[in-house]
């Protein structure tokens, strides 16, 4: 009887086994034993696979003594073996795979996610190996990468494109034909996204500039960072961390000059410092700071501006460098961004969800990433609230009161159990979309308050971006955290760091307190829970879970996954088709919230070229000073009808009502007020304007006026701006900011 492949397969692994010593298996040379119900990564022969077996009894032997018998046994593997490739250069290298150095790879970041692996360069010696290349840009040559990308691409995309260095030939793709195992060969970029997979999710990655004066040249400057993970919500602004030289003593422009900037793209055209930096050098993606000096790109491919295209480790000369520029890194060289995933975790949260933690207890965390202070141990409360809490203050009055402010905002960071315990100083290390997620409990009690505010409540500041969650204990001129005695208003005599009586002289909601309160004598909670103190206070602190993905921001809120005003990442047309997801700025406080904003211009970013552009403009830029998804309206019609707002920051009045009219094509029908704060000059909701020549659309309605403008294409009135509302401007008064919001 003829047996089949994998019949044949299964005994030549019978008698491999059978073959190989005891001592001999589970290495590179001999095979692996792939016991059920486990995985294992295996690295060899140019290729990485992380195999799980999932059959209930039956172990298998995987053979890689030779190329054949490893690619046989994944042609014809069991129906129980699942594979996949390796997660970056970083899994490779700690599994022992750095078979040939460093060179080319294949790596599958998102795992069992849908994007499919590709090639990528790794660099396995340099500060202990397991670095991924995410972008690289050598002197010279056209059809970069990186050129002309959208925001989109920058961020989103799955697969790497690169191009031959030097040259014209440019390619995508899993396999980017263009990539080899010599890195000045090639350029290749790979998105934003795909960093923080490499990275695993985490909060924080190791991250390498190397830079080299031309070909064939050794490394003149290289050092390493941390980087925080790319938040979409924040439009993927860089942040950077830790800076350590590994060759050279020069800090890189990427970290000195453009740190903590928002990526900006060719299609999001942002005015920086009175240019656009996205379009100005070859249509380069960065994150531009006027514009720049030390940019990865220089000029781009057009050299623009006179700066050559090759990469600026620093600096802005306009010439290629050469040997005498290695120590400064001033002019256009060869450079390679590479990111690496970093060991520990950042916070509790990470714990939870990363590695599926759910006990509390003592867990090591490093909140600052790699390079910064030691990893240390804190309590994590993983079960209630969902879990994922890390305690940065414990107050019990066994162990008396905090001795004065510094010592409330350090105390005992090696003992997270100690009665006076308060990593409070390091608090800003743990934001996450521009906010904190606090919760503060007082241990005996039920009670407790959860909710966000974007500042941090240990520095001078008013308690800004309050926004409630689950909140037990409302009394008291709660409102959040905030500093017990800045200028904000009345203090509360130094009797706490921290409380939560917002601009009050009292200090219920106490954290940090300095001296005893009440009868019984204790920590001032709420009059609500005690009339005196309370023996413990403790303040916890957890990472912002990315809301999920709705049509809108009304969407957001009425499905509970708000946490104030921002930027939230929506889907109008719905998920799985053609359009994707992008960024809106949500007022979710106001009005009732979930107000998403459409249109916003500040004419301090010029005025419309025409109605294409006040259409649509920066769609993935929502705080630009020209800002419109108005093309995309009639996603937002509910019931037959518009509901929309408009206002003039800097000025009270504002407009709400209905209307069943596209204003951007149509006259006014079926408007209905709500709340009108300035109805002046023939105001009866939006609609069209046919003068191509002033703009898109106004709210004189039936009258050739055209206040209310939205879309202005030139400017009005004196002073020069946008015609609003004489009511509330005055006559013949310019404003210089409009917003219009819908719901």
């Amino acid at each position: 009887m003829k047996r089949n492949t994998t019949e044949r397969l299964m005994l030549t692994v019978f008698f491999l086994l059978l073959a190989v010593s005891a001592e001999a298996i589970n290495t590179a040379s001999e095979g692996f034993k792939l016991l059920h119900g486990t995985s294992m990564s295996i690295p060899v022969h140019s290729s990485c696979k992380l195999l799980t077996n999932t059959h209930a009894t039956k172990d298998y032997f995987v053979p890689t003594l030779n190329l054949t018998g490893w690619t046989t046994f994944l042609a014809n593997k069991p129906a129980a073996v699942q594979t996949q490739d390796c997660r970056s250069c970083k899994e490779i290298k700690d599994n022992g795979g750095a078979w040939t150095g460093s060179g080319m790879y294949y790596i599958d970041p998102d795992g069992a996610g849908a994007n499919v692996p590709y090639v990528t360069y790794c660099d396995m010696t340099t500060d202990g190996g397991g670095w991924t290349l995410v972008w690289s840009n050598t002197r010279g040559g056209t059809n970069k990468p990186f050129t002309n990308m959208s925001f989109y691409d920058v961020t989103t995309a799955s697969l790497p494109r690169c191009s031959v260095a030097n040259g014209s030939a440019s390619a995508s793709g899993a396999n980017c034909t263009s990539v080899t195992s010599n890195k000045e060969q090639f350029n290749y970029f790979v998105s934003l996204n795909q960093w923080n997979n490499i990275a695993n999710q985490r909060k924080y990655m190791d991250f390498l500039y190397e830079w080299r004066t031309d070909y064939g040249k050794a490394v003149a400057q290289a050092a390493k960072l941390a980087l925080e993970k790319f938040d979409p919500f924040r439009q993927y602004t860089i942040n950077l961390s830790n800076l350590s030289h590994i060759t050279g003593t020069v800090a890189p422009g990427v970290y000195a000059y453009h740190n903590n900037r928002a990526m900006t793209s060719v299609d999001t055209n942002v005015t920086i410092a009175g240019t656009i930096c996205g379009t100005s050098y070859s249509n380069s993606p960065f994150w531009y700071l006027s514009c720049w000096t030390g940019s990865f790109f220089g000029g781009g491919e057009t050299s623009a501006g006179g700066y050559v295209n090759g990469a600026y480790w620093t600096g802005t000369t306009k010439a290629f460098a050469t040997d005498a520029d290695a120590s400064a890194g001033a002019a256009g060289g060869n450079g390679w961004y590479f990111v690496r995933e970093y060991d520990t975790y950042a916070n509790c949260y990470e714990h939870k969800k990363l590695a599926g933690a759910t006990t509390d207890g003592l867990y090591t965390i490093d909140p600052d990433g790699p390079g910064g202070n030691a990893p240390f141990q804190a309590y994590c409360d993983m079960t209630t609230d969902g879990g994922g809490w890390t305690r940065v203050f414990r107050h019990n009055i066994s162990g008396g009161y905090f001795a004065d402010f510094a010592a409330a905002l350090s105390s005992n960071l090696a003992d997270p159990t100690n009665a006076k315990y308060s990593i409070l100083n390091k608090l800003e290390n743990f934001r996450t979309h521009g906010k904190f997620f606090f919760r503060l409990t007082w241990p005996g009690y039920t009670q407790r308050n959860i909710w966000y505010q974007t500042t941090n409540p240990t520095t001078d500041v008013d308690v800004g971006g309050y926004y409630p969650h689950t909140i037990d204990l409302n009394t008291n001129f709660w409102g959040g955290l905030e500093y017990g005695n800045g200028t904000h208003g009345p203090v509360n005599n130094n009797n706490s760091l921290l409380d939560g009586s917002v601009e009050s002289g009292n200090w219920w909601f106490a954290v940090g307190s300095l001296v005893a309160y009440g009868t019984p004598a204790g920590i001032p909670s709420s009059g609500t829970l005690s009339s005196g103190g309370v023996s413990e206070v403790n303040l916890w602190v957890k990472e912002i879970d990315p809301p999920q993905v709705y049509a809108s921001c009304k969407a957001i809120l009425d499905a509970g996954y708000a946490y104030g005003d921002g930027i939230y990442y929506i889907d109008t047309d719905g998920s799985g088709n053609n359009n994707p997801p992008f960024p809106v700025y949500c007022d979710m406080s106001s009005d009732g919230g979930g107000w998403t904003r459409i249109f916003a211009h500040d004419i301090a970013g010029g005025y419309f070229a025409n109605g294409t552009e006040a259409r649509s403009v920066n769609p993935y830029y929502p705080t630009a000073s020209k800002y419109s998804i108005l093309n995309k309206l009639e996603s937002f019609r509910r019931s037959g009808k518009f509901e929309l707002r408009i206002n003039w920051p800097g000025y009270t009045p504002k407009n709400i009502w209905t209307q069943t009219s596209n204003f951007t094509s149509q006259a006014v029908a079926g408007y209905t007020a709500v709340s009108i704060g300035c109805s002046s000059n023939y105001w009866g909701g939006l609609e069209f304007n046919s003068d191509t020549t002033s703009v898109l659309s106004d709210g004189s309605v039936n009258h050739s006026n055209w206040f209310f403008a939205i879309g202005s294409y030139v400017a009005w009135g004196t002073p020069a701006g946008l015609p609003a509302c004489e009511d509330m401007a005055g006559a013949n008064v310019g404003v210089p900011k409009v917003e219009l919001w819908v719901k």
